[in-house]
């Protein structure tokens, strides 16, 4: 009430969007294994889909993490959600040899092929797998820890702000309530989304 505002309008040219479907591999010579791959799938950005995508990342990195492990290699998984021109949730996934230290004896890296067969199976196995209700409670926690170090920013609250005016979302109210009710099998439904995504492999191999 102690300053001034003014309506505004925002216009977004219309445009004709079909995503691409399937999946498309790419390989290069390089200096060290490595691969890199993109997931996308079509997601309606409620409250509630975006932390439950937030959380099956936290799994899909976990999951991952473990199985990658014995080849020698560490994962980094990060995802972003999108809204125009269509509302989708995209995961990066990144694979990189470990260091060498701490090796157990005879222990090798893995190709960089195998490390993406491993990727791939790990993926499919997702569908399957189970989210113990103590490991969804501590990424439940984890998460709400995280927005409330988000909300800190003045930038959030910027986004935040234009999102709920320009997009008509708002991701912000209640959202402990809207984290609580998070299910396992929310998050199971998203991450047999992943694997059958939209994808891009990108392979480095010695």
């Amino acid at each position: 009430g102690f300053f001034r505002t003014r309506k505004s309008a925002f216009y977004r040219k219309a445009i004709s969007y079909q995503p691409v479907s399937g999946s498309s591999t790419y390989t290069v010579e390089g200096t060290e294994n490595s691969v890199y791959m993109t997931l996308s799938v079509p997601l309606a950005l409620s409250a509630e889909n975006k932390m439950t995508s937030e959380i099956a990342a936290m799994v899909l990195k976990k999951s991952l993490s473990a199985a990658m492990e014995p080849a020698g290699m560490y994962v980094s998984v990060s995802s972003n959600t999108t809204i125009y021109p269509q509302e989708r949730f995209n995961v990066m996934i990144t694979l990189k040899e470990a260091s060498e230290d701490g090796f157990a004896s005879g222990m090798e890296h893995s190709t960089a092929l195998d490390a993406l067969d491993l990727i791939r199976s790990e993926l499919s196995g997702l569908e399957s797998a189970e989210v113990a209700d103590n490991v969804l409670k501590a990424y439940k926690e984890w998460l709400k820890n995280d927005m409330s170090y988000r909300m800190k920013s003045p930038l959030y609250w910027l986004n935040a702000i234009s999102m709920r005016h320009i997009e008509g979302k708002d991701f912000t109210t209640d959202y402990k309530a809207r984290i609580d009710a998070v299910t396992a099998d929310k998050v199971k439904q998203i991450l047999a989304m992943l694997n059958n995504a939209s994808k891009v492999e990108y392979i480095i191999r010695k």
